[in-house]
């Protein structure tokens, strides 16, 4: 169950970065108007995950919902980043709710804007627990709105990865609210 759990949280962290791609990328937005600090005001997101082992497959279904939320993303003008911070997820997995206090965020890299394509060099988000599965280390949200005050990004996604020996297979849907 700790397994299942850990890759739950790990999905988390897949989500805000992975790849993710977007048919309708034909307007160009302004990459200057990211740049400054950014406070996550929110996070939902829904999926599942399949755990295979020994040949049999596992299927969960969760969402989460951030609380208690206190993490920073700033965009330079020479196209780096770096994210801090931390939130409460509230979990609901197969309609059992528990809360997990994600801390501890730090990350840094590069960044750039492609048509509606938000592209990092590494992830948003690494946390610094060494229970969590590695994500990939770099990634693409979709930016589906950005304005002088307010970015939202969404991601939806399939990834694979390994955890204690356990085949995981994730699908997510996510969408996170930047302000200023």
């Amino acid at each position: 169950m700790k397994t299942i759990k850990l890759s739950l949280l790990a999905i988390l962290f897949l989500a805000f970065s992975s790849c993710s791609k977007d048919d309708d990328s034909s307007s160009d937005l302004n990459s200057s108007m990211i740049v400054g600090e950014w406070n996550l005001s929110s996070l939902n997101y829904a999926g599942k995950t399949e755990v295979n082992f020994q040949e049999t497959n596992y299927t969960t279904t969760y969402s989460g919902v951030a609380e208690n939320i206190d993490y920073t993303l700033t965009f330079n003008a020479d196209n780096t980043f770096k994210s801090q911070g931390g939130y409460d997820v509230n979990l609901t997995t197969e309609g059992i709710s528990q809360i997990f206090s994600i801390s501890d965020f730090s990350s840094s890299g590069d960044w750039s804007v492609d048509g509606n394509i938000l592209k990092t060099s590494t992830n948003f988000a690494q946390m610094s627990n060494n229970d969590m599965a590695e994500a990939e280390s770099a990634g693409e949200v979709i930016i589906q709105e950005m304005t002088e005050n307010r970015i939202v990004l969404t991601v939806d996604q399939v990834s694979k990865f390994n955890e204690s020996g356990f085949e995981n297979i994730a699908t997510i849907s996510g969408e996170y609210v930047l302000t200023r």
